[in-house]
């Protein structure tokens, strides 16, 4: 349901808003009981008082530096941006009320949802390389894994390389494998992959990148006639460059061969760059959300460090914790999104019988 309509559908049932009204801290009962919380408007302080339950809604960290710093492990602090919006309002507000309550986090260091969009929108399952024109991992894998390696190497970055015949290389590979960045990102299910849909979003990139020559943050693919222009084209210094051409010999030698002796990366992944043009994507890790909070049990109450409920105080969403644990499945799209809808429906009808 589209969000004007459940807005509208929640004013029909008599739900209140206040709008630019931050909570700022909860307040409790001598019990530890939750009673409601204050809020900050234009008119000063205000203490809103719950009538049955407070309830965390209030999205991840990733807006807060220091909490990134402190719950997520290192290398997420070389992460090239969040995509999270609106931008600058999942500053961990609810995860802070929620501990300064008696709540506790969930065991760190905290699970992200990572994609690798930070510069271009395709790199399909071919050869990746890093700033030392280095292979370094399975490419043939799920957009987590890729962010994830990719945040072990210089400057967070890579190159996807592939041949002119990457549209049907593509289409060909659809029949193991796939996902977001690797198939076309507006393909809904019922509609046939046809290879004309990356090769738009390629060759769009490109003409992108030779408009705004000059502009290297704005380029995110690049096209060449030699594997050697190419090396030019993407910034590879001479070092560099001759580690990437014998990569790539490297890699054909294997595709020849139909095994991947260095990163066991399956055989029907293996397509080789040999074909002029020669394409060069670049990618890079963004975070989506942090989606690790709050403990809670399974009716969504906030615990406290011995497991115990802190009454009348339940977390949602983001807010909420220990649903993932270590990573971000990618298996259905939109799983976080789904989460914050289900867990919201779920503790409307704790909180309706209470």
């Amino acid at each position: 349901m589209p969000t004007g309509l459940l807005y509208q559908s929640s004013l029909d049932q008599g739900v209140q808003y206040m709008f630019e009204a931050p909570a700022v801290q909860l307040t409790q009962e001598t019990s530890g009981r939750v009673t409601g919380a204050i809020v900050s408007t234009a008119d000063g302080y205000k203490k809103i008082v719950a009538s049955k339950a407070t309830i965390l809604a209030t999205g991840d960290i990733a807006g807060d530096k220091e909490m990134m710093n402190y719950y997520c492990e290192p290398r997420m602090q070389r992460l090239i941006r969040s995509d999270y919006y609106p931008v600058g309002i999942n500053t961990g507000d609810g995860q802070k009320m929620g501990m300064w309550a008696g709540g506790v986090m969930q065991d760190g260091p905290l699970p992200t949802a990572l994609h690798p969009q930070a510069y271009s929108m395709f790199h399909g399952p071919f050869m990746f390389i890093n700033k030392n024109g280095k292979r370094f991992f399975n490419e043939a894998n799920w957009v987590q894994a890729k962010s994830l390696q990719m945040l072990n190497q210089p400057d967070a970055v890579a190159w996807s390389i592939f041949d002119a015949d990457f549209g049907e290389d593509t289409a060909d590979s659809l029949n193991y494998g796939g996902g977001m960045f690797w198939d076309s990102m507006s393909r809904t299910v019922e509609t046939p992959f046809d290879p004309q849909m990356v090769i738009d979003v390629v060759e769009g990139e490109v003409k992108k990148g030779e408009d705004v020559l000059g502009n290297a943050t704005a380029v995110t693919a690049w096209k060449a006639d030699t594997l050697e222009e190419l090396a030019d084209k993407i910034g590879l210094d001479e070092t560099a460059k001759a580690n990437f051409l014998a990569e790539v010999k490297r890699y054909n030698e294997m595709c020849d061969a139909g095994e991947d002796t260095e990163f066991e990366k399956e055989a029907h992944f293996l397509y080789p760059i040999v074909k002029p043009p020669f394409y060069a994507t670049m990618t890079g890790p963004c975070l989506l959300a942090v989606v690790g909070g709050l403990k809670v049990n399974t009716d969504l109450a906030v615990i406290d460090a011995e497991g115990n409920p802190i009454e009348g105080l339940y977390a949602i969403g983001n807010a909420s914790g220990d649903l993932y644990a270590i990573d971000y499945p990618i298996n259905m799209p939109g799983n976080s999104n789904g989460r914050c809808l289900t867990w919201g429906w779920l503790v409307g009808k704790t909180v309706a019988a209470l």
